[in-house]
């Protein structure tokens, strides 16, 4: 089994993980990142995306690809605790 990191506990008893504050911050900046790309996600389908010249259509989806990459990545670290 591989060792937890010195600052995060596991409470097996209860079956609840207690996270060093920095892990709990890298869950919880993902949380948001992924409710901000859903919501860029629906801002695709409206008109107002749609009346915006192709250029600003393409940098938004540049953004959104950089999103869902840095998404990717803070879910290779939360996967890497080991909780």
């Amino acid at each position: 089994m591989t060792p937890l990191p010195p600052d995060s506990r596991r409470n097996v008893q209860r079956g609840v993980i207690e996270m060093a504050p920095y892990q709990q911050r890298v869950v919880d900046e993902k949380a948001e990142l992924d409710s901000r790309t859903e919501s860029l996600e629906k801002f695709f389908d409206t008109q107002t995306f749609q009346d915006l010249d192709s250029g600003e259509q393409s940098l938004l989806h540049q953004q959104h690809r950089a999103m869902k990459l840095y998404s990717h990545i803070l879910g290779d670290r939360i996967r890497a605790f080991n909780l």
